[in-house]
């Protein structure tokens, strides 16, 4: 199993909780969107969706996934596991077409203060995925049976039968990992979004569900 996590955009808070300095902060935004991520050759398929839902709802013990600060990551070179990176909890989570949303409660002061001040703006998702399959061969990628390098074409193989009505996503016979059985791990807040100049709106205003990049770390 591998671990990656994804960059959304778009915190959204109530009107009322950008003006009152309470706890919880109640948030909502994108948590992803299936499809090509191109920056990593990575696809997330529709047929995934319903899982990362219902992983983002119910969490490690039933009450909703964790929200973190920056995925726990402390240094360069390692992971925080201690609670200090907890900062609230999903209360929520919807698909709707080929976007999945969350809403969930900051319990972290200076976290709320911060995304009430419109310091902090976007969310990042962590994803488990259970299977990694290559676009081209259909064997797992990186394993002894296939030879395929990520991001390049391939038009005399073609793709592998389950996976030909992405081509014309992918821009042609492109080898890329198409993850399987995937699940939210946790939701971070994040200084850096993956859309430039995404902003926080009142709940009551619609947000922009493009997800365009797959970054910060991939574990084995």
């Amino acid at each position: 199993m591998i671990e990656l996590i994804f960059n959304a955009n778009q915190i959204e808070l109530s009107e009322s909780d950008k003006k009152i300095d309470m706890l919880p902060l109640m948030i909502k935004g994108l948590a992803l969107k299936s499809g090509f991520i191109k920056s990593k050759n990575f696809y997330i398929l529709d047929s995934e969706l319903d899982n990362i839902t219902n992983s983002l709802k119910i969490g490690l013990d039933g009450s909703g996934a964790y929200i973190l600060k920056n995925h726990g990551v402390q240094t360069l070179t390692g992971q925080d596991k201690n609670t200090d990176s907890l900062v609230g909890k999903i209360t929520d989570s919807k698909r709707t077409g080929k976007s999945v949303t969350y809403s969930g409660r900051i319990e972290d002061a200076d976290i709320a203060t911060k995304i009430r001040k419109g310091l902090v703006n976007s969310s990042s998702i962590g994803l488990s995925v259970g299977s990694a399959y290559c676009s081209v061969c259909g064997k797992e990628y990186g394993s002894a049976d296939c030879n395929h390098r990520l991001g390049e074409l391939y038009p005399d193989e073609g793709l592998a039968p389950e996976f030909k009505q992405l081509s014309q996503e992918l821009g042609g016979e492109r080898a890329v990992i198409v993850g399987k059985d995937v699940g939210a791990k946790e939701l971070s807040i994040v200084l850096f979004p993956a859309i430039p100049g995404a902003s926080a709106h009142p709940m009551s205003m619609s947000f922009d569900e493009n997800t365009e990049k797959l970054i910060t770390e991939v574990e084995a």
